[in-house]
């Protein structure tokens, strides 16, 4: 289960850092079938019984930084799909130079 986690922390470390964002919305890993049995596992009874995706935060500084990676259930992934395309549209991107 270690090698697994640590697997996880690694794809979703590399998926902040190279978007360089702190929140990622994604879908399970479809080569690490063991994912689901792996997230059940840690989030216990608030596992959702329809598993559609997981939203993963970075927190911390550098030498603290943390990851969390939340399983959603359908109608949470939905919800947090809806909100990353608003945010996406509502970045501010610097005027041309004229």
């Amino acid at each position: 289960m270690n090698a697994l986690l640590h697997e996880l922390r690694c794809r979703d470390e590399y998926v902040l850092t190279s978007t360089g964002n702190t929140f990622a919305l994604r879908e399970l890993w479809e080569d690490l079938p063991q994912e689901r049995e792996a997230l059940k596992t840690l989030w216990g009874e608030m596992f959702p019984d329809d598993l559609a995706g997981v939203l993963v935060a970075g927190f911390g500084a550098s030498s603290g930084y943390a990851i969390l990676n939340m399983p959603l259930s359908q109608a949470e992934y939905e919800r947090w799909d809806a909100a990353s395309h608003a945010i996406d549209g509502m970045q501010i991107t610097e005027p041309e130079a004229g």
